[in-house]
């Protein structure tokens, strides 16, 4: 009866710990998975941190933050490029206004802040100071909340097991 009863209590806090775990597991690898992809990281400016989607391929950098109702207080989007250039972007389907931050290395050496949402079909273009290989778009006014300028630095995270995302 003993044996029994430990056994039926060894199988209950096993398969609550397995429970447990697995649902820790499963967060831990979609978190993970993500970062892996290349999908999120964290940055850095001005000692406040703000997580990003990291915008690759033609196609994720064409939509960009386009048909979204809204962006979080320290999200944004980084596009990023092999080449340095003078990248244009444009508030098609933006329904919220946002900063444009353009970035030359680890260096901002440009901002468009607070750029209005367009409703007509002919689409203002907003071009960097001089050639960048990355530009970050935060929801509008967060550069003015949180002192961002030209010159600042901005500090990218490694992605995991220690891959730079900027590969």
């Amino acid at each position: 009866m003993k044996i029994s009863i430990l056994i039926i209590v060894a199988i209950f806090f096993g398969v609550l710990f397995w429970s447990i775990a697995s649902e820790d597991l499963n967060q831990s690898v979609s978190f993970y998975y993500k970062k892996l992809l290349g999908k999120t990281i964290e940055i850095e400016i001005n000692n406040t941190a703000f997580e990003v989607e990291i915008a690759r391929s033609t196609s994720e950098k064409r939509k960009g933050l386009s048909k979204r109702d809204k962006l979080g207080e320290k999200r944004g989007m980084l596009f990023i490029n092999k080449e340095e250039d003078l990248y244009s972007f444009w508030m098609k389907d933006v329904r919220f206004p946002l900063d444009i931050i353009w970035i030359k290395g680890n260096k901002i050496v440009g901002l468009e802040k607070k750029v209005p949402v367009e409703n007509n079909s002919d689409y203002q273009k907003y071009l960097p100071p001089e050639p960048v290989d990355k530009i970050l778009e935060l929801k509008g006014g967060i550069s003015q909340n949180y002192n961002i300028k030209k010159g600042d630095k901005i500090n990218f995270s490694k992605n995991l097991w220690g891959l730079d995302v900027l590969d």
